[in-house]
């Protein structure tokens, strides 16, 4: 219950701090998704249930609120989410040890590369449709599309950067890791007890 809650209320200060302030920090007149780098947080941090639940809720908010946003970015977020958890979220124990018998690697990256490239993934989607998009719309493609979705992407991995350490401890992602590693102890501690004992009375 408290990682929902605190995944609901950084959803809702992300969204208004997109709506709100990110439109006025532009890096050269490109602009920043910091909803793709906290999604990218989410993904990797609480699985794709909750990255598919954040992003209809980003997608149906920004299409009520922002009026230029039309039902392409409604259905961008949920879409960008779900194909970048595919790669990056956390794998459950059973497919981990189903890719060692397949002889792969069942470990997966450090969390913190992870998130970095399923924001690159979810942006390089979204740019990619945009242009396509305006292309199908007979507007004039150039290289400078390319270079300001770049730009956006470099930005956004920056957002990202920024963001990702406070976003996994505000949602418990440190203080469960330091549960299970003292539960890990403590088992081993027994563990080893159990075996003095048994070669005591085995003397």
């Amino acid at each position: 219950m408290r990682k929902v809650f605190a995944c609901l209320l950084l959803s809702i200060f992300f969204f208004l701090f997109e709506v709100c302030v990110m439109s006025d920090l532009t890096i050269a007149g490109v602009n920043g998704y910091l909803l793709f780098a906290f999604l990218g947080v989410v993904i990797v941090s609480l699985g794709r249930k909750y990255a598919y639940c954040v992003s209809m809720f980003f997608g149906i908010c920004l299409y009520c609120s922002v009026q230029s946003l039309g039902l392409l970015d409604l259905v961008m977020y949920p879409v960008c989410a779900l194909l970048a958890s595919l790669p990056f979220a956390d794998r459950s124990e059973k497919k981990r040890e189903q890719r060692a018998l397949d002889g792969k690697s069942g470990d997966d990256l450090p969390a913190p590369f992870r998130i970095l490239f399923s924001c690159a993934m979810m942006c390089a989607i979204y740019h990619t449709v945009c242009i396509a998009y305006s292309f199908l719309s007979n507007s004039v493609f150039t290289i400078g599309h390319i270079a300001r979705a770049l730009l956006s992407i470099l930005y956004t991995e920056g957002l990202t950067v920024i963001i990702m350490f406070p976003c996994r401890a505000a949602l418990g992602i440190y203080a469960q890791r330091r549960r299970l590693k003292k539960m890990d102890r403590e088992m081993e501690k027994n563990r080893l007890k159990e075996q003095s004992g048994e070669a005591g009375k085995e003397d």
